[in-house]
């Protein structure tokens, strides 16, 4: 499949060796799937559009034994425009920005982690997520952005 040209921001966190997973090109989400506790993102999966149309599921990126687990649905007007965060060992907390609302803080809230905050514009340019899992829990993310404008 042929992307338009992209750069990757990111990934942050820590710990690298776990299993690796990219979602890039998958940049048209409708709705994200999180499993999360008091402490860590246990995991995430991504239903999005693709270019024929269809709506697909991705693989699960973690494992699904958080003791939370929310969907964020998208409004059929609705786009990523940002994902930030806190991270140290692992992926603790995330929050997804579109251009008409935010959803999370999804994960730890009261930690005092190293922040992260990716701003992709209101341009459509978020191009897919990619990361790292190990031991049950996300221990990366970073994500694609397009250098052009949609």
């Amino acid at each position: 499949m042929s992307f338009p040209e992209m750069i990757k921001v990111g990934p942050v966190g820590n710990d690298r060796s776990g299993g690796e997973w990219d979602e890039k090109g998958n940049d048209r989400i409708i709705e994200i799937y999180i499993s999360y506790c008091s402490y860590y993102i246990a995991s995430l999966q991504f239903k999005y559009v693709n270019p024929q149309g269809m709506q697909v599921l991705s693989r699960l990126h973690g494992i699904s034994n958080g003791s939370h687990f929310n969907v964020v649905k998208l409004n059929s007007s609705e786009y990523l425009t940002g994902v930030k965060g806190k991270c140290c060992f692992h992926i603790e907390s995330l929050t997804f920005i579109t251009n008409a609302r935010e959803f999370g803080p999804f994960g730890a809230v009261n930690t005092r982690s190293r922040e992260f905050n990716f701003q992709f514009g209101l341009n459509r340019r978020f191009g897919g997520f990619f990361g790292h899992t190990k031991n049950g829990c996300l221990t990366s993310i970073g994500a694609y952005l397009k250098t052009r404008d949609e």
